[in-house]
């Protein structure tokens, strides 16, 4: 895991306290949604592929995020974790759907974590599928009012997925709802 990947999450689940409800939206293999559970928190993993993992801490919702966003929930998340999703979606439809409705599912004093790409990687992704870039700043503006827990930009060398290495471009923020 790249180092700047592993301080935004070592951050955002130092402020997890057990019994939360977390959200892990675009929960991918659920190795962060293990890592929660195991803090004592109950977490609620969406991703369209299939679960990797289980634990009795964690439910798994096997669909796309805009199919899961349009489905009424009774459960209110304490925090949310947005790990390497937001890029995937148009500013405006972050801006304007998806924020605006996860804010309608959280409690008060809710933790957001969001990590994404602030410039494309180098070399550029083949076939890709980012749709959007976000500065710290632009990430911090979808939250007014709230407080900054955390705040970061920074390139870092890391091998992609296919094991290729390549320079990223990522910012985060914690914040939290006053």
């Amino acid at each position: 895991m790249p180092a700047f990947m592993s301080e935004f999450f070592t951050q955002f689940i130092s402020l997890l306290q057990a019994n939360l409800n977390v959200l892990d939206l675009g929960a991918g293999s659920g190795r962060q949604a293990i890592a929660i559970a195991q803090r004592g928190c109950k977490v609620w993993a969406v991703d369209k592929n299939p679960a990797k993992v289980q634990h009795k801490l964690i439910t798994w919702q096997t669909l796309p995020i805009e199919t899961w966003l349009q489905k009424p929930s009774s459960t209110r998340y304490d925090a949310v974790l947005m790990n390497n999703i937001v890029q995937f979606f148009s500013k405006g439809w972050v801006t304007g759907v998806l924020i605006p409705e996860l804010a309608k599912r959280t409690t008060d004093r809710c933790l957001f974590g969001i990590r994404t790409f602030f410039k494309l990687p180098e070399p550029a992704f083949e076939n890709s599928t980012v749709l959007s870039y976000w500065t710290a700043q632009e990430l911090l503006s979808l939250f007014p009012g709230w407080k900054c827990l955390h705040q970061n930009q920074q390139s870092a060398a890391a091998a992609d997925m296919t094991g290729r290495e390549r320079l990223f471009h990522n910012s985060s923020i914690i914040v939290q709802q006053q």
